[in-house]
């Protein structure tokens, strides 16, 4: 670890009597989190480990600053001995917890969390900074422009807020730069007692949601737990109320050697939260959680500059869409012809392309074909939200199932049919943007809406706009 941060302390170990001797390190950079243990033989009874089975849920200590400390999901990565005198043993931590006790942690009890987001001021558009333009010989001067926070209830028992909030101005005399800080703080309150395990895998759904709607990865920061024994003391303030909950400082250690960095993906938001909250998309987004997490899983890999190859992100997508397709508008044969009849004999829609949207040999068939599925998907009732290379969807499908079968089958007579691997950048953004369109469709977002948010995107993408599409 390197450019750590060190805590010493004495930490309590299960069946030794006293605490052992340890440091405590913090990586800020890759936010990495290891407890160094060291004790002589003789006291702990000569046994070849601390951690039995490598592996303990919780443990706590006092630093040496008096602070007291609880870790979570504690696992033994390597362990040595100095003249089997002194056993020293390195222990990774997932979570530690400022300010708790093993007995506060292993009931696992919290109310909720705050947290922020990186790169989601602008996607809350809660706060900005503008210059007041005064007097001539006045200059300008730097205001802070915010409005009210945003709360609603989600499903579960949700309280979910967010508050911006003015950070730091920092300014050197002489010096050309000012630098001015501000937050976007996230709050998730529960209606009753929940583990830790329940807080973070809401907060990750919630981050997946912000990546979906500023087309950008993000990384959580700056998280603060909220538990019944750390409150505001002040006289008069109910103890028992939410307003005396005390943020404390969680550190959230990972199991990576760096830091993952995240990248734009575009230059426009799919949707910003005000949005998103006025039409009800974050609420329905937790409602259905279990409907949406393989989906999200599948395509969230584009947001994230992980090695992942331009072949496997394909597959990925692909797979993306015929989930989506199966979970949104047809499980089975029967719902999918109702599903297209409907389209096709709709007044205006469908109706100059019903040989391609089902054909004999799919009516017929037990189960759903991929290109079939790619083909609703495509046209979207008649939208057409992303323009097609080639000449018509039929092709472009046909083109996309080629190429999957040849990467998943290996055979040999589709190689000419497939796209080429240098080809396949330019596909997958296609593909993300069309699989983004229905998600913003499903989450409550108008047509029209969803149709201009994709199209705004792909013209930095592909130099194309939705509104030159011609697709037969």
């Amino acid at each position: 670890m390197s450019d750590f941060e060190q805590y010493p302390g004495q930490w309590n170990i299960p069946e030794l009597d006293d605490p052992v001797d340890g440091c405590l390190l913090v990586d800020g950079e890759c936010r990495a989190v290891e407890l160094v243990l060291q004790l002589e033989f003789n006291r702990c009874g000569y046994r070849p480990c601390l951690i039995e089975d490598d592996f303990c849920d919780v443990l706590d200590g006092r630093l040496f600053s008096g602070a007291r400390v609880a870790l979570y999901r504690c696992e033994t990565v390597s362990r040595h001995t100095y003249n089997s005198f002194l056993l020293t043993e390195h222990i990774r931590v997932k979570y530690a917890f400022w300010g708790l006790t093993e007995s506060n942690l292993t009931l696992q009890l919290f109310r909720g969390a705050t947290f922020e987001l990186k790169d989601a001021i602008e996607w809350t558009g809660l706060s900005h900074y503008d210059w007041n333009l005064g007097e001539e010989d006045f200059g300008h001067s730097l205001v802070w422009v915010h409005r009210e926070p945003i709360s609603l209830c989600l499903s579960g028992g949700i309280d979910f807020s967010v508050s911006p909030t003015q950070g730091s101005l920092k300014f050197r005399i002489y010096d050309t730069n000012v630098e001015a800080e501000q937050h976007a703080v996230f709050k998730l309150l529960y209606g009753q007692d929940v583990d830790w395990d329940r807080v973070v895998e809401d907060i990750n759904w919630f981050r997946s949601f912000a990546e979906l709607g500023a087309s950008t990865g993000m990384s959580v920061d700056s998280v603060q737990y909220l538990h019944d024994q750390i409150r505001i003391d002040i006289p008069g303030l109910d103890q028992t109320a939410d307003e005396s909950l005390r943020p404390s400082d969680v550190i959230l250690g990972t199991r990576s050697s760096k830091r993952v960095e995240r990248t734009h993906l575009s230059l426009y938001n799919s949707f910003s939260l005000p949005e998103a909250v006025e039409c009800g998309a974050l609420k329905r987004w937790f409602d259905a959680r279990e409907l949406l997490k393989p989906i999200v899983g599948l395509y969230s890999l584009a947001y994230s500059r992980e090695m992942i190859s331009t072949t496997l992100m394909f597959l990925s997508l692909m797979q993306a869409l015929e989930t989506l397709h199966a979970r949104f508008y047809a499980s089975n044969i029967v719902s999918f012809v109702n599903r297209i009849d409907a389209i096709i004999n709709a007044p205006g829609e469908g109706t100059a392309h019903p040989e391609w949207l089902i054909d004999t040999g799919q009516r017929g068939s037990k189960k759903i074909y991929l290109k079939s599925r790619l083909n609703d998907l495509l046209y979207a009732e008649g939208v057409c939200p992303v323009k097609v290379p080639g000449s018509s969807i039929l092709d472009f499908s046909t083109k996309l199932v080629d190429t999957r079968n040849y990467l998943t089958h290996y055979d040999k007579r589709l190689e000419t049919k497939a796209y080429g691997v240098e080809e396949l950048r330019g596909i997958n953004g296609r593909l993300l943007l069309l699989a983004e369109y229905h998600m913003l469709v499903f989450l409550g977002f108008n047509k029209e809406f969803a149709r201009e948010r994709i199209g705004r995107k792909a013209w930095p993408m592909f130099r194309e706009s939705w509104k030159d599409a011609v697709n037969n």
